[in-house]
């Protein structure tokens, strides 16, 4: 005999529910709770057959999901003029009941002009912070309360009350796509070691509405038109995998970044469309793309650069200009930019850190922030050899000197050989070094020889490091002295193992090629050769793209140039040239980066003698940031 099945509950515990299960209702602690060791509320008062509507109700127009349902739509609205009653918002609380949306787009906004029945555009802003509308204050939409992402609860006053870090265990990020479908990560994320960011997802008895008359909710509001949706499906298939150091946790972070943060924040969510429709644009050869994406861009950086409320958007300024300078990169066309928008990072750098010194309630950087802010470190060490001035690593440096952004990202993740924590540190450290090699290279006056030996010494005890560590040692191992035997399988851990090793040779190389000639004839041979570097470099690359799938994260162009220019083995050199010509189809600055290659290693054969790249750039009139 078939037993029946109970019908899943409506009214279960906040965590069950966020993350559409079966619930016990077991009070205290439901049964599901206590297996998973999740924290385990109710909301008084919520009835089975609440309307409520859920978080992150989003519809885009024309979307399969949006036509299926447009009987009921046009039901509901027929419904809603008839009883007279104004329609509400999505709130900050709300939660989601599989009812279509009246304006058949997004309800969640803090705007006052609500479209009509079939705007061609959908309008998000942050769920913790959209407006309340009352039939009393209907009228008075002149004063319009702003939509910003909470990073704490606030009081009415609008001032920060003092934070104090938490972890929510029964945070679950949802990953969003066209169709509607919000998959749920993996049980590994439900575990206690997993860190819930704070600054993403806020315990609902702390959201509340901030007014703040005269501001623009533009820097918060996202409006998504219909041509967005052929840009989000790219974005979501193809640009999610051109990040490098990846979490064996989060491998999906762009993912992340766009249903958690993008969708809530008008200039992320602008530098993010303006990346992707550039890449769509060199992928069609598209004109009007690349015209639309230079109109996003500009809107991005202005509304980051205008953003009244940065002391709140530290965190996603942070992530607005990664995306910003991925858009400088991919379009490969100067340096000003690139090296603008990292003077801006710097400031905001030094301006939290001023107030944290202080003693003020400065928003603290989730893991999210924190990765970028090191990314943000690797691209100031880039910029600093085509003459950027370094100052964002400087300020990270006095910053971590005062405060470890960094463990305070991971609050509760405990050390393990998974951690990300320590390559987060040695891929900052690394960039400390490259940068005081570029600037020492600089100086008017030329430094002495005891900081080039101060230079050398660091990177000696560096590798000591890496060489005495069990994860890096057999890698070396086999770099070093090539077998057969070779482990197919390259795990996270292995995969950021490789990316450091080959950035900590290019920092080699980088010192070989800025010492002057009379200062490395002063300083003792411990170090090894660029050329074996370069070689080092060839064979890590080379084993990452024999036993990974083909993508952007598995190329590092600027350490593939380094080597391509430094070794002297043709059959290396072709092998660099030929993974550049493969990677063309990823973006346009691969093309730009092989033709230079093959123009310096074409002066340096018939010369004889090293080349300064930049000066080839120089002398072509086409500077860029490899």
């Amino acid at each position: 005999m078939n037993r029946t099945r109970s019908a899943r509950s409506k009214t279960g515990c906040s965590s069950c529910r966020r993350r559409k299960v079966r619930c016990d209702e077991g009070k205290p602690v439901c049964n599901a709770c206590t297996r998973l060791g999740l924290s385990c509320s109710y909301e008084q008062g919520r009835a089975a057959n609440s309307t409520e509507p859920l978080r992150y109700r989003v519809r885009f127009v024309n979307s399969r999901y949006t036509k299926s349902r447009s009987d009921e739509t046009k039901s509901n609205q027929s419904q809603a003029s008839s009883s007279g009653e104004l329609q509400q918002p999505v709130t900050s609380g709300a939660e989601n009941n599989g009812e279509a949306s009246n304006n058949d787009n997004v309800e969640t906004r803090s705007s006052a002009q609500v479209p009509k029945a079939g705007s061609d555009d959908a309008v998000m802003s942050h769920p913790s912070h959209t407006a309340q509308v009352s039939a009393e204050g209907s009228s008075q939409h002149d004063v319009l309360p702003r939509a910003i992402p909470m990073r704490g609860p606030f009081g009415a006053s609008s001032q920060p009350i003092p934070y104090e870090p938490q972890v929510d265990n029964s945070y679950v990020p949802a990953f969003f796509d066209l169709n509607m479908n919000f998959d749920l990560l993996g049980d590994d994320w439900l575990s206690a070691q997993t860190p819930g960011n704070a600054t993403l997802s806020e315990p609902e008895s702390s959201q509340a509405d901030v007014s703040e008359p005269g501001s623009s909710t533009q820097e918060a509001t996202v409006v998504i038109g219909p041509g967005d949706n052929r840009l989000i499906q790219h974005y979501l298939n193809v640009m999610t995998s051109y990040a490098k150091i990846r979490s064996s946790g989060d491998d999906n972070i762009y993912s992340h970044i766009f249903s958690n943060m993008a969708l809530f924040y008008a200039p992320l969510y602008n530098a993010i469309m303006a990346w992707t429709a550039l890449h769509l644009s060199q992928t069609l050869s598209d004109p009007e793309l690349v015209r639309k994406a230079e109109e996003r861009y500009s809107q991005a950086v202005s509304l980051t650069y205008g953003d009244q409320n940065l002391a709140l958007h530290f965190e996603l300024s942070i992530v607005t200009i990664w995306f910003a300078l991925q858009f400088e990169l991919l379009a490969a066309r100067g340096i000003d930019s690139f090296c603008r928008h990292l003077e801006f990072a710097a400031d905001l750098v030094d301006a939290h850190r001023r107030h944290h010194k202080a003693g003020g309630e400065a928003t603290p950087l989730g893991h999210v922030g924190s990765r970028m802010l090191v990314w943000l470190g690797a691209y100031d060490s880039r910029a600093s050899s085509v003459g950027g001035s370094g100052r964002l690593l400087q300020s990270l440096e006095a910053f971590c000197s005062e405060y470890d952004f960094i463990d305070a990202a991971f609050p509760n993740l405990p050390a393990s050989p998974e951690d990300l924590k320590p390559c987060l540190r040695l891929s900052l450290e690394l960039d400390y070094m490259e940068s005081r090699i570029f600037r020492l290279s600089r100086r008017s006056v030329a430094a002495p020889v005891a900081a080039w030996s101060t230079v050398q010494s660091g990177l000696i005890k560096i590798r000591e490091r890496l060489e005495s560590d069990s994860s890096v040692a057999p890698i070396i191992a086999y770099i070093t002295n090539p077998t057969r035997s070779v482990a197919g399988k390259i795990t996270t851990r292995r995969f950021n193992c490789l990316l450091l090793l080959a950035t900590f040779y290019g920092v080699v190389i980088s010192f070989h090629r800025m010492i002057p000639t009379t200062m490395a004839m002063n300083l003792s041979g411990k170090l090894m050769s660029a050329e074996a570097a370069a070689t080092y470099i060839i064979r890590l690359a080379s084993w990452v793209c024999r036993f990974r799938p083909p993508s952007p994260q598995n190329i590092w162009p600027r350490l593939l140039f380094l080597a391509g220019i430094e070794s002297t083995d043709l059959v290396h050199q072709d092998w660099v040239l030929r993974t550049f010509t493969e990677a063309e189809v990823w973006g346009a600055n691969f093309r730009k980066t092989r033709l230079l290659l093959e123009r310096v290693i074409k002066i340096q054969s018939t010369e004889g003698a090293r080349v300064d790249y930049l000066d080839v750039m120089k002398r072509d009139n086409d500077l860029f940031i490899i």
